[in-house]
């Protein structure tokens, strides 16, 4: 980050979030933003973070152990105008990052001119990943392979798509998994409703003929998309070759890619004759986990 900010000839940096946005408040300090959080970074010296509420402060200290941590009283912006004083920082030497209101803009750059925007930076540095945030992701990428597994094992005719939502938390919540998303939906194979997952799950109940499309989401972050059907076979309209998107993670500090993987043949898919049946059948078991050697692989869920 140091390096950033030496190029964008800025001395230091404001990091903000707010209702659980603002990614680089957790990256930088480990804290997960919950109602509000506003950082200051000078390289050489201890960041300070301003959170809300105060009662949100004992674990944000736990968390940001290399930070000050210190409630953000009335005004969090206001707290960091008076932390950039004490460090003496200059007017148009102020980086900023995060999803700031044009009210705190205004009060930052009343006091220190024109703030240079760091977002756009901050997202390109985040394509470097550690060997850390490798590690991360593969655990974040078995959550959510748990919570698929979860869905396929539950879903059954008479279950909402409310409890399908349930059966995919109960897989990783208590080894302390966060949701992110779980988006699903659920619609008849001869008369489709449903373009996509849904964002929010309805109340209704998977009937037999149904397919199910779920795309899931942990804490840490793994993307998976499945499609399910309810009726123990795979319609005609269903293809035999999946689509999807995975992230190839390449060596340790060297730049991650965005693919988009088509036409991967399934060995788990089965075609059936469309008569009607009762067991579950997975369409596509495709999750994409970061192997850190290059290259995007297919694994079971079992692995």
């Amino acid at each position: 980050m140091a390096a950033v900010m030496s190029e964008a000839q800025v001395d230091h940096l404001i990091y903000y979030g707010v209702n659980r946005t603002g990614t680089a408040v957790e990256w930088l300090t480990q804290w997960p933003v919950t109602a509000e959080a506003a950082g200051v970074l000078t390289p050489g010296e201890p960041d300070t973070l301003f959170v809300q509420y105060f009662n949100h402060v004992p674990l944000a200290r736990r968390l940001a152990e290399q930070a000050e941590v210190v409630w953000g009283g009335d005004s969090s912006i206001a707290c960091v105008i008076a932390d950039l004083e004490r460090r003496a920082a200059r007017p148009g030497r102020v980086g900023i990052m995060g999803p700031l209101t044009f009210e705190q803009y205004e009060m930052l750059s009343a006091r220190f001119g024109t703030l240079v925007n760091l977002n756009r930076a901050y997202l390109k540095l985040r394509t470097i990943k550690s060997a850390e945030e490798i590690d991360w992701l593969r655990l974040g990428a078995a959550f959510s392979d748990a919570g698929m597994a979860a869905l396929e094992s539950a879903l059954q005719p008479g279950l909402s798509e409310r409890a399908l939502g349930d059966a995919i938390e109960r897989a990783y919540v208590a080894a302390g998994g966060t949701t992110v998303i779980h988006y699903i939906g659920a619609t008849p194979m001869h008369d489709p409703k449903v373009e996509v997952p849904a964002q929010f799950p309805s109340s209704r109940r998977v009937e037999p003929g149904d397919v199910v499309v779920a795309d899931s989401l942990s804490g840490i972050i793994s993307l998976i998309l499945r499609h399910l059907n309810a009726t123990g076979t795979v319609h005609a309209r269903v293809s035999r070759r999946a689509s999807c998107f995975g992230f190839r993670l390449c060596d340790p500090g060297t730049e991650t890619a965005l693919l988009r993987i088509t036409s991967i043949p399934s060995p788990q898919i089965e075609m059936g004759s469309g008569e009607p049946g009762t067991d579950t059948v997975l369409l596509s078991r495709l999750p994409i986990h970061p192997r850190g050697d290059g290259n995007a692989k297919a694994m079971p869920l079992s692995a």
